[in-house]
């Protein structure tokens, strides 16, 4: 299934998670494990792509059980995150679609980014990723 807006939000549903709009103060989306409620801050968002890729950000934080409160280490923080972005990008840009697109031509971030329908980056951290996994 494609990355797309509309199939994350489908994900969401599927999964009984609730998204809604609200103004946060210092960053553009946050996952409440308590409600199952992801919520998003549309007035910062860019656009599409960068909507979908953080509700799938988001979404690996239920995935994964990858919750923390402001109150805990940063170690546990950047290990939730983390987590939560390796989901992101296992469902986003899988190995296979970046090999395909490498393939087809695709050289440069700016490419790989058009022809997988994500940002720069993403495709960067999703490079950076697999390469650690010795994946590409």
């Amino acid at each position: 299934m494609p990355a797309t807006l509309e199939n994350a939000m489908a994900l969401a549903k599927d999964n009984g998670i609730n998204i809604i709009d609200f103004r946060l103060p210092y960053i553009k989306s946050a996952a409440h494990s308590e409600t199952k409620t992801l919520i998003l801050d549309g007035k910062r968002m860019r656009g599409n792509r960068e909507a979908t890729e953080l509700i799938y950000h988001e979404l690996g934080h239920f995935a994964t059980g990858s919750f923390y409160t402001i109150a805990a280490p940063l170690q546990t923080w950047g290990r939730c995150e983390a987590r939560a972005d390796a989901w992101s990008i296992q469902h986003m840009c899988p190995a296979d679609r970046i090999r395909k697109a490498l393939k087809d031509g695709n050289r440069t971030y700016w490419e790989l980014a058009e022809a997988l329908d994500v940002s720069e980056s993403f495709v960067i951290k999703a490079i950076d990723f697999y390469t650690r996994k010795r994946q590409l």
